[in-house]
């Protein structure tokens, strides 16, 4: 299992030259690390940084799922593709 940067992370636009020049959105770590960055160019790029930026709360959110939903017989396609998705989020081969 891979482990990575610890959410929450936010977004910050920067803009080095104007005019949609090397501008980027930097998904940012709580300690003020850059974790990534979205170029202006590649639309829709405000939606797909807030996406990476929600990844950290998202994968919690699933895991928090598969926790509650583990006994419950309704709920065993939904949790096979939960834990998929948690493991490839986590760098695993399924």
């Amino acid at each position: 299992m891979t482990t990575h940067t610890p959410g929450p992370w936010t977004c910050d636009v920067t803009d080095f030259g104007g005019a949609n020049t090397n501008s980027f959105y930097v998904l940012i770590d709580a300690n003020s690390h850059s974790v990534a960055r979205v170029l202006t160019h590649s639309r829709p790029y405000e939606a797909n940084a807030a996406l990476i930026a929600a990844a950290p709360d998202m994968l919690a959110a699933l895991k928090d799922l598969v926790r509650a939903s583990d006994g419950h017989p309704d709920s065993l396609a939904a949790r096979r593709y939960a834990r998929n998705v948690i493991a490839k989020a986590e760098g695993e081969k399924s």
